[in-house]
């Protein structure tokens, strides 16, 4: 699964300019070595030569990928008021990551 923007990915891709071909080569090498199913991303994607070709891919709407919409998904699917308990409330790509999976 991917969460992606150009900013962030699930495999944590971000545009800084100073490390984006280190996060890119990073992300190429996550993507071989886990060889996923399914590959979700975010529709102002921009580094699709990373996962043109591979099975699954899943064009999704930015909401989907929002931290408010990440924490309200999460939050509906475990009974929570807040992610307080899991431990996870400072980890905002991962949510953003985990809620888009739940809201396909």
């Amino acid at each position: 699964m991917v969460k992606a923007t150009l900013r962030h990915a699930g495999y944590q891709l971000r545009a800084l300019s100073s490390e984006r071909t280190r996060r890119r080569e990073t992300m190429a090498a996550e993507l071989q070595r886990t060889n996923p199913a399914e590959l979700l991303y975010a529709e102002d994607f921009a580094e699709m030569a990373l996962i043109e070709g591979r099975r699954g891919l899943r064009r999704r709407p930015l909401w989907e990928f929002e931290i408010d919409t990440a924490r309200q998904q999460l939050n509906l699917q475990f009974g929570t008021r807040d992610l307080v308990g899991f431990g996870v409330e400072n980890a905002s790509r991962g949510l953003c990551a985990q809620a888009a999976c739940y809201s396909t």
